[in-house]
């Protein structure tokens, strides 16, 4: 099912869908406020839940939804850059309860601060198979997020079955930071990795020459960078 632009749906009426698998909620504007009766909504058998929303995201609705189902959600998708009105904590407290299953997963990260609630969500989530983390530095600001503790705790917790790493925003990371990484991915025996970001202004040229080493010897099984 898919909500987009301005729509008007009674909150009960949504409540009669209880074996609805696929949510798509797709808002434009600040006009949406009808968004808000997403929490007197339950949904228990929900698998995927899909939010694209170009403005700052109210997860209290989200948490309120995933805390409303049976554990069947293997994906969840909230599209935002922006930090959240509500802490990421409550939020990844949530996922780490309630969705045993879930195979892909977004959260953000802005330093260090966030490597618990991170390694909460690698440890709770045994079939994570996709992992998007949106860094908080934005472009035209000072700082990006250091990869390397990143890279550390995906080799040390991440499951069997994980083999997607998408890094959108600003992040910094070393050639030494890069060889490390599928160093111990490759010393671990996991399966394959690809690995995607959502600008070329983070990879130089160098790293593209480790990439395509870790590639050839599979520990890659592919790499992109987009051109934003």
């Amino acid at each position: 099912m898919r909500l987009i632009g301005d729509v008007c749906v009674k909150s009960e009426s949504l409540n009669l869908l209880i074996h609805l698998k696929r949510l798509v909620v797709w808002m434009f504007s600040f006009r949406n406020l009808g968004i808000r009766r997403l929490r007197f909504v339950t949904l228990p058998y929900l698998e995927e839940l899909i939010i694209i929303y170009p403005f700052e995201q109210p997860l209290e609705l989200y948490v309120r939804l995933i805390k409303g189902t049976k554990g069947e959600l293997r994906k969840l998708d909230i599209d935002s850059s922006h930090r959240p009105s509500l802490t990421t904590q409550q939020y990844i407290e949530t996922v780490s309860r309630f969705c045993p299953k879930l195979e892909f997963v977004k959260t953000w990260y802005d330093d260090e601060g966030e490597l618990e609630n991170l390694e909460k969500i690698l440890i709770s989530c045994k079939l994570l198979k996709s992992l998007t983390i949106e860094s908080l530095y934005r472009y035209g600001q000072m700082g990006r997020c250091h990869a390397k503790c990143v890279f550390n705790l995906l080799i040390e917790k991440s499951g069997s079955r994980f083999s997607n790493l998408y890094l959108n925003g600003l992040w910094e990371f070393s050639i030494k930071d890069l060889e490390e990484f599928f160093g111990g991915w490759e010393r671990k025996g996991k399966i394959p990795l690809f690995i995607e970001f959502d600008s070329k202004d983070v990879v130089l040229d160098e790293h593209h020459v480790v990439f395509q080493k870790y590639k050839d010897l599979g520990v890659l099984s592919d790499y992109q960078v987009k051109d934003r």
